[in-house]
């Protein structure tokens, strides 16, 4: 998250009264992130989070806000979209694309622990399966994923997982590069990039209870992992030496996933069924 484009109380409170969303309390931007602009914002309703897309367009958008409203309205605890009286979840504030949807209680997990990883990886098995069920994903080759489901997009409420939240690089792709993901970012020691073997097979068991991997997902898993830290390296590679001005703005350093990359094709991980985490 970030602020591209600065919006005052009263722009911010003119949308929270289309929706419906009560009389805003208090506002302020936030830091993390680089690709939109957000603000979190709370009312006499409820805490929400106000977003202008700078990138995705308004034919883009209903895919991402769609698929959220799908799943937060099927008991995965993501982000709701909010709709005006004529039930649209897609707005307009200073000329840009918008969105408001609830803020997910809790905190980022920024030191996972194995227990803290099977519970991410039980959830994001628990999404696909709902998006599975549903006549859009049988109509497609393969199934909507989340694909940026790093540390700092899911929240943990105490111990507990809270819900997941940012899905503006979801997309179409086999559900095992969004395990991938996930085993690059939250099964790793942060300062190597090495895999942590408890919380990598804590994560992939507690996936495998709730969709059981497929022969082919587990021989193309050390495969997956090194295309996954392939996309992050080129992606932080382009925000890093082309960056777009923004009021608060960190782009990420690409040399992370560089190492990550490098050790995935020194050392390939696999996942070992039945064995102890």
């Amino acid at each position: 998250m970030a602020v591209f484009t600065e919006v005052s109380p009263q722009e911010a409170a003119g949308l929270l009264s289309d929706l419906d969303l009560g009389t805003l309390q208090s506002m302020h931007g936030a830091t993390s992130g680089i690709e939109n602009t957000n603000y979190f914002v709370s009312t006499d309703k409820g805490d929400y989070v106000l977003t202008l897309f700078e990138r995705l367009s308004y034919e883009q958008l209903p895919f991402y806000l769609n698929l959220m409203h799908h799943l937060a309205n099927r008991g995965i605890p993501v982000p709701a979209p909010q709709a005006n009286a004529q039930g649209e979840i897609l707005h307009t504030l200073k000329g840009k694309p918008a969105a408001v949807v609830t803020r997910l209680k809790g905190r980022n997990q920024l030191a996972p622990q194995a227990a803290d990883c099977a519970q991410v990886g039980a959830m994001l098995a628990r999404m696909q399966q709902e998006l599975a069920r549903s006549a859009s994903y049988k109509a497609l080759p393969s199934g909507p994923i989340h694909a940026d489901l790093f540390r700092d997009n899911v929240m943990f409420d105490g111990p507990v997982l809270s819900g997941f939240f940012d899905f503006y690089f979801a997309g179409c792709d086999t559900f095992g590069f969004d395990i991938a993901v996930c085993l690059n970012d939250w099964c790793i020691d942060l300062a190597t990039g090495a895999i942590d073997p408890v919380r990598a097979q804590a994560f992939v068991a507690a996936y495998d209870a709730q969709r059981a991997l497929t022969d082919d997902e587990l021989v193309l898993l050390p495969a997956l992992l090194r295309a996954a830290a392939l996309r992050f390296w080129t992606s932080r590679l382009w925000d890093y030496y082309l960056p777009r001005d923004a009021a608060m703005l960190q782009p990420h350093d690409p040399t992370h996933f560089e190492r990550v990359l490098t050790l995935r094709r020194q050392q390939p991980w696999s996942y070992q069924r039945g064995a102890a985490a």
